[in-house]
């Protein structure tokens, strides 16, 4: 998959990681046309139905909810299918079904996307907290997902509380309200998709780190403990991806070390 610049030329994804360059392709649950299934096109689904954004690049790719129709039904199940991987299936479409649609804009670079861990760098035996930032200069995100990985120590818990993730419901000065915020934690590894709202679309402030979600971290041993952001695998868990009105973006992935029983 080509990434494409601002006036839709291939460029380097170190310059410009937007991926939005047409699929020749088409491909089940790719609301947006890109050739990848992913959060953004969840957060393109609750664009096209409640903020009058551009229809669904091929609604037969995007019918989870099999009644010949494009529905709300289908948007909670694509986050279900890139999430929890539990929708009943992804429809199986052909070029037939899906002549490549035009774009009718091209979307911004978004350049200094970047997704960080916040932590410090030296603690004693015992847990410790991570937290995961999205950076986004220019662009209003409203969407991302991530892997992240642990080495040397373990990944206890995590959770949107205290961050701008959080449930406006809750009562905090978080900004998400009817969205989504799914994750599965194991000792070694966390897969997480947050979407902050698909009705309204909801951003995060631009600027600079912002915090997203955060983790217990647990370290039994002296050592070193290795946090690390990795691309992700969308067969077994989520990409590390940001979405942008509704575009995918590959930001720029932070890793921490940090020192146990340094002192």
């Amino acid at each position: 998959m080509l990434t494409s610049g601002c006036d839709g030329a291939p460029e380097e994804p170190a310059t410009c990681p937007l991926e939005a360059a047409p699929s020749a392709q088409p491909v089940g649950g790719d609301a947006n046309g890109d050739g990848h299934v992913d959060v953004s096109d969840g957060a393109y689904l609750g664009r096209a139905a409640f903020a009058a954004g551009p229809a669904p690049a091929c609604e037969a790719a995007v019918d989870l909810v099999p009644d010949a129709s494009f529905n709300v039904g289908d948007i909670v199940a694509l986050w279900y299918a890139v999430g929890a991987k539990t929708a009943p299936y992804l429809p199986d479409v052909s070029a037939e079904d899906c002549p490549q649609a035009e774009r009718t804009a091209s979307p911004p670079c978004g350049e200094g996307l970047a997704l960080g861990i916040d932590t410090l760098a030296e603690v004693p035996l015992g847990s410790f907290p991570a937290t995961v930032t999205v950076t986004s200069p220019s662009l209003p995100v409203e969407a991302w997902s991530f892997t992240l990985t642990a080495s040397g120590c373990t990944l206890e818990s995590g959770t949107t509380a205290g961050t701008l993730a959080a449930d406006k419901a809750d009562g905090t000065s978080g900004l998400r309200d009817s969205g989504v915020a799914w994750q599965s934690v194991t000792a070694a590894e966390a897969h997480v998709l947050t979407v902050l709202d698909w009705r309204t679309q909801a951003t995060l402030p631009t600027g600079g780190a912002r915090a997203v979600h955060t983790f217990t971290v647990t370290a039994a041993s002296c050592g070193t403990c290795a946090l690390t952001l990795t691309p992700g695998d969308p067969a077994v868990g989520v990409e590390s991806v940001v979405s942008a009105q509704g575009w995918r973006y590959v930001p720029a992935l932070g890793s921490a070390r940090v020192e146990i029983c340094a002192g």
